[in-house]
């Protein structure tokens, strides 16, 4: 007998880090079936026909602006209007805003905390009791190198991350017990005080699926994010800021 498909959701679909994990899970040997969810209809219908050639089992799509209020309650209403029951939660829909905090528009600051906290929360709150239920799931999200120190000149975005480790790490030690393995990918911004980032987002994929596999808490892509993000961690603040006023 064949063995069921698992279902994986992953928002952020069409670009980056989301769309390097919706063409891994596509190769057959993967068996999952997709839940994809982006802002662009067109990007999404585009990105199906493409996994399409390697996949041969359900894509749906979710058209949803996730920076919107409750727009992850809405994701996980239509998840269920489909029927499908959530086995993979890839939560990698980001936006990394960096300039003078006091120069950016109130809503996108606003924008940026919804998308990456509040509607990762509730798409977590929502479809973790499913598989708590069955004693099985995985839980992914992208949280950023150094996450628990400051970001000047990004200090949504370093916030941001910080309570998107702090969150990952917290649910790890409640759902593990359960059966559930729960992980936080910290890369490092693509240029960080001079240092790049030279992870591709396909080989991020990979060492995330295989951290999965043993059941890492985190995983840091390459020597270069661990080295960004040891930085972030070892300056103060106040170096850290002075450097990057010298570079603006």
């Amino acid at each position: 007998m064949e063995a069921a498909r698992r279902v994986a959701l992953i928002t952020g679909a069409t670009r980056g880090i989301g769309l390097a994990f919706a063409r891994e899970y596509a190769q057959a040997h993967h068996r999952q079936d997709l839940i994809l969810v982006g802002r662009s209809e067109a990007a999404l219908r585009d990105l199906v026909k493409q996994l399409r050639k390697n996949q041969g089992g359900r894509i749906e799509i979710i058209v949803a602006d996730l920076s919107a209020p409750d727009s992850g309650e809405g994701v996980a209403e239509q998840v269920m209007a489909l029927g499908m029951k959530v086995d993979v939660l890839v939560n990698a829909a980001s936006a990394d805003h960096v300039g003078d905090f006091i120069e950016q528009a109130p809503q996108t600051a606003q924008a940026q905390i919804t998308l990456q906290c509040a509607a990762m929360v509730d798409l977590c709150q929502v479809l973790a009791p499913a598989m708590v239920a069955q004693r099985s799931g995985t839980i992914i999200n992208v949280a950023a190198a150094g996450g628990s120190q400051p970001r000047p000149y990004a200090s949504v975005a370093g916030g941001v991350a910080a309570f998107v480790l702090s969150f990952t790490q917290a649910l790890r030690a409640e759902l593990r017990p359960q059966g559930l393995r729960v992980v936080a990918i910290c890369p490092a911004p693509a240029r960080w005080l001079g240092l790049s980032a030279s992870t591709s987002p396909e080989t991020l994929v990979k060492r995330s699926l295989r951290a999965v596999r043993l059941n890492r808490a985190t995983v840091t892509p390459g020597w270069r994010d661990a080295l960004a993000g040891l930085v972030i961690r070892v300056l103060p603040t106040r170096v850290i800021a002075a450097r990057l006023r010298r570079r603006r």
